[in-house]
Parts: structure tokens; sequence; C-alpha cells
């Protein structure tokens, strides 16, 4: 796909009802990158780089560091609209049994 960066991958695709447009997520290990199409064929990116993401606040108002932040998944309501997404995570610290084994992240949009 033009515009982004060969190591960026996993993709998640969403198509927003009231833009008519897809858009995609992809991780770029510790940034993410999004483009979007009004076809699903031509794809063009949302901003000029990939932005961080592996910084997050928990909904006890704790944070984190994630080595790697993957797999972007949409959830939407049942009127097709974005309400957050899942993404397959990695923290720097030890928080989960070792600090080397990943979990699902939950992240629910305001």
């Amino acid at each position: 796909m033009a515009g982004v960066p060969t190591y960026c991958e996993d993709a998640g695709v969403y198509h927003g009802p009231i833009t008519n447009r897809y858009i995609a997520v992809f991780h770029c290990g510790c940034n993410y990158l999004a483009t979007w199409s009004e076809d699903g064929i031509t794809w063009e990116p949302a901003f000029a780089k990939p932005i961080p993401w592996c910084q997050v606040t928990y909904a006890d108002g704790t944070n984190g560091t994630m080595r790697r932040r993957e797999r972007p998944q949409f959830i939407k309501d049942s009127q097709g609209h974005l309400v957050g997404f899942t993404n397959g995570v990695l923290p720097s610290d030890h928080s989960h049994d070792g600090g080397d084994r990943v979990f699902t992240m939950v992240s629910l949009l305001k």
C-alpha cells in the first residue's frame, strides 16, 4: 500500500457508516499509522508519519509503557459506529507474570 512503511503490518480495517470511508490502522512497532479510502482500493495516509502509541493510561488512572502494541481490531456498536479497539500488547515492565506474557488490551473511545 502506497505511503505505508515496510515495517508497518497487521492492519485492522473499519468502514465508517457516517463518513462512508474505510479506515486501516497498521501497527509499526510502538507506533501506529492510519490510512483511509473511499473505495477500499485506493488508500491515502491519514497523517505524514507513524504516531507513538505504547504509552497507555489504564482505567484506574495508572500508566504503562508497552514494548509492543499490535494487531488493532475494531469494536463497533449495533449501528456500526466505532466505540473502541483491541490490541495484542507486551508490557515493558513485569506486570504480567514475569513480563514476557502478552495480553489483549481493550481501549474504549470517548
